[in-house]
C-alpha cells in the first residue's frame, strides 16, 4: 500500500533548517563554509509511510525497491528493476540566493534502524537559501561541540526563502535502493516502518543526477549501532544536567563516523533557544562534552538528550559549494530502544 506524504510546514522548515536541523551551511558571498554534523534530517518520520515497491507517486516521489524486501512491503506500483527512467540535469542550471548574506543550507540523509523485530528507514533531502537576520541566528564552535542559538521573538514567515533541488536522488549499496524526485523544487522524504535500507558496514553509494544543482556523488560506509554507557539515567526519570560541569559520554560496539550527541536547551520565553551538537570519531568509545558549551544553554527546566550515529561526505554540488550527505542510525540504550531521554538542566 501507499499514501501520500504529508507536507511540513514551512514555518517548521524554517527553524529547523536555520537553527536547530541544518547541514551544511555556507553565506552566499563569502569563501567561508561552516559544517555541522546533524543527526535529525531523516531520523524522525514527518511523513507518512511509502512502501518499497512503489514506483512513482502523484507528487513526485519514488520509492523502488531494487533487491526485493519481503512482499509485506512490496507496494505492487511496478516490476522490481532498481531505478527509475527518469534523467537529470548534470550541469545544473542558475541559483539565485534570496539576499545578500543567505544561508544556503543542504543535506542528503539516509536514516536506517534496526534492532531485533523493530525495523525502518528514510531518504530525504533539502537544499535551500534562506535570509536569517530575522532570527539573530547564531552558531559557535566550543571544543567538539557546536552551539547553536536564535531568537523566538520573530515568526518565521518573515525570513525570506528559496528551495531549489538537485534533480532525481538514489541511494544503493544497501539492502535495497530507494529513488526520490523533487516536486515543486522539494524532496518529500521517503520512509519505509518496516525495512532498514542497511545494516551498517556496507558502502553506500548516493546520487544526484542534477537539476538546478549541478550532479554530485558521495561514497561512504554505513554505520552501524552502538549502544550508549554514559551518562546513565533511570527509565522514566529526568536525566540531571550539571551545566557547571563536563558531561562524559561514551559508549560500546563498532562503526564507521562519528557518535553525535545533541542537546536541547530548556525552551523559555525571551530567552534564545540554544542546541549543542557535539561529535566524537566512533573508534573512540568516548568523549566529553565541555561545561563552556552546556553553560550556553540558558535558563533552568527541562530539555533533551538524544545520540547518533553518523558516517558522512561532503561533496562539491558546482557553485552551490559542498553538500552535507550523510547516512544515520540510533544510538541504543542497554535495553536496545533508541538513546534519547529528557533532561532536568540545573
Amino acid at each position: 500500500m501507499m499514501s501520500i506524504p504529508r507536507h511540513l510546514p514551512v514555518v517548521v522548515f524554517c527553524l529547523a533548517v536555520a537553527f536547530g536541523c541544518s547541514e551544511t551551511t555556507q553565506t552566499t558571498g563569502t569563501p567561508t563554509t561552516n559544517t555541522d554534523a546533524t543527526t535529525d534530517g531523516g531520523a524522525t518520520d514527518t511523513t507518512a509511510d511509502v512502501a518499497a515497491g512503489d514506483v512513482q507517486a502523484s507528487d513526485g516521489t519514488v520509492a523502488e525497491d531494487g533487491k526485493n524486501p519481503p512482499a509485506a512491503d512490496a507496494g505492487g506500483g511496478g516490476p522490481d528493476t532498481g531505478f527509475s527512467d527518469v534523467t537529470g540535469n548534470p550541469t545544473g542550471g542558475n541559483v539565485k540566493p534570496v539576499a545578500a548574506g543567505a544561508l544556503r543550507t543542504s543535506y542528503v540523509s539516509v536514516h536506517s534502524w534496526s534492532s531485533g523485530n523493530l525495523k525502518s528507514g528514510s531518504f530525504s533531502a533539502m537544499f535551500l537559501d534562506q535570509d536569517p537576520s530575522p532570527f539573530n541566528a547564531k552558531k559557535v564552535m566550543v571544543g567538539p561541540c557546536e552551539v547553536r542559538s536564535y531568537s523566538k521573538k520573530t515568526t518565521p514567515g518573515s525570513s525570506k526563502l528559496a528551495f531549489h533541488h538537485a534533480g532525481p536522488l538514489r541511494v544503493s549499496g544497501g539492502i535495497y535502493n530507494v529513488e526520490i524526485l523533487p516536486a515543486n523544487k522539494q524532496y518529500k522524504a521517503w520512509t519505509d516502518s518496516k525495512q532498514a535500507i542497511f545494516l551498517g558496514g556496507e558502502s553506500l553509494t548516493i546520487n544526484a543526477l542534477g537539476g538546478i544543482l549541478p550532479a554530485f556523488e558521495a561514497k561512504l560506509v554505513a554505520p552501524s549501532h552502538v549502544t550508549i554507557t554514559a551518562p546513565t539515567y533511570a527509565r522514566g526519570n529526568k536525566m540531571p544536567i550539571d551545566r557547571t560541569q563536563d558531561l562524559a559520554v561514551a559508549w560500546t560496539g563498532s562503526s564507521s563516523g562519528e557518535v553525535v550527541f545533541q542537546i536541547g536547551g530548556p525552551q523559555i520565553p525571551d530567552l534564545p533557544s540554544t542546541n549543542l551538537v557535539c561529535s566524537f570519531p566512533a573508534d573512540s568509545g568516548k568523549g566529553v562534552v565541555p561545561k563552556d558549551a552546556l553553560a550556553a544553554i540558558e535558563g533552568t527546566g527541562t530539555g533533551v538528550i538524544s545520540a547518533r550515529v553518523l558516517s558522512g561526505a561532503k561533496p562539491v554540488a558546482g557553485d552551490w559549494g559542498e553538500v552535507q550527505v550523510r547516512a544515520t542510525c540510533d544510538g541504543l540504550t542497554p535495553w536496545k530502544t533508541n538513546w534519547g531521554v529528557s533532561v532536568d538542566f540545573q
